[in-house]
C-alpha cells in the first residue's frame, strides 16, 4: 500500500490504488474488559484497471454494483484484550456515514483477519484495521463516520465482550 499522499499502487490483481489522504484519528470505546482506540484513517483513491479486476473487488467487498473508480478507507485502531485470556474478534462491524450508507461485512466493510485468526494476548494491545467502501455520494461530505466494534470471544467460543455501543468520529 501507499506510504505517501499521492502515491500509488497497482496491486496483483490490477487495481490502481492511490493514497489520497491520510489522517489521524480521535476517538476511544470499551465494552466490558476490551477497549479500543482509533489511530488514523487513510482514503485510498482506486481504479479497477480490468474487468477482471472489477470483479475481484467487488466480491471482495460483497458490493455487486461497485464502480470501476471507487473511494475506500482504511481505518486504524488498537485493540486493548484486559483480561487473562487470548481473545478473538471480527473488528469492526459497521461503519456509517451520510443518511443511509451503512458498510458491514455483509457489503462494503473487510475487516484485517489477523484479530479472528490470531486473537490478542491477555493484557496487550494488538492493532487491527477495516477497509470500508466510501459510495460517490458520500465521498465529498466523508467528514464525520460512525463506529462500532464486534463483540469479542474466548478460545472456547464464550462470548468476552459485547459489541461496542456506536460511536461518532471526526475525520
Amino acid at each position: 500500500m501507499p506510504t505517501q499522499t499521492g502515491d500509488y499502487t497497482v496491486t496483483r490483481q490490477g487495481v490502481r490504488v492511490r493514497l489520497a489522504e491520510d489522517k489521524p484519528l480521535k476517538g476511544e470505546v470499551t465494552s466490558g474488559p476490551v477497549s479500543y482506540k482509533l489511530r488514523r484513517i487513510q482514503l485510498l483513491e482506486n481504479e479497477a484497471r480490468t474487468g477482471e479486476a472489477q470483479n475481484v473487488v467487488r466480491k471482495t467487498l460483497n458490493t455487486p454494483d461497485l464502480p470501476k473508480n471507487y473511494t475506500a478507507a482504511e481505518i486504524h485502531y488498537d485493540i486493548t484484550n484486559n483480561t487473562n485470556q487470548t481473545i478473538l474478534t471480527d473488528g469492526v462491524a459497521t461503519v456509517s456515514y451520510g443518511y443511509k450508507d451503512v458498510m458491514t461485512t455483509l457489503g462494503g466493510l473487510i475487516n484485517g483477519a489477523e484479530l479472528s485468526n490470531e486473537g490478542v494476548a491477555p493484557g496487550s494491545t494488538q492493532e487491527g484495521y477495516a477497509i470500508v467502501w466510501v459510495p460517490k455520494q458520500s465521498v465529498k461530505d466523508f467528514k464525520t463516520f460512525n463506529i462500532e466494534f464486534a463483540s469479542t470471544y474466548n478460545a472456547d467460543g464464550r462470548e468476552v465482550s459485547e459489541k461496542t455501543s456506536k460511536i461518532k468520529v471526526n475525520v
